[in-house]
């Protein structure tokens, strides 16, 4: 699904390279099939890879709903 969507080819192998990588793209390939806008894919597939690589790095810890929520909320404040 990565290759649809990058034209950069650096870009595209950053997405296709890094952890979780089949499972985010079937999740865009099914946000794409819904109808989701160019914006929202970019955003989600930024997202994503930054939530991946993540919870590669943290492998050592147990995520789950409620943990992956708090993750969210931190990262957003932090960018204001």
């Amino acid at each position: 699904m990565f290759d649809g969507l990058f034209t950069s080819a650096r870009a595209l192998a950053r997405h296709q390279d890094a952890p979780f990588a089949e499972e985010r793209s079937r999740y865009i390939k099914h946000c794409v099939e819904r109808g989701a806008t160019a914006l929202t894919i970019a955003l989600k597939c930024r997202e994503l890879l930054w939530a991946a690589r993540l919870i590669d790095g943290q492998s050592r810890l147990v995520f789950n709903k409620e943990g992956l929520h708090v993750l969210a909320v931190r990262r957003s404040v932090g960018q204001r």
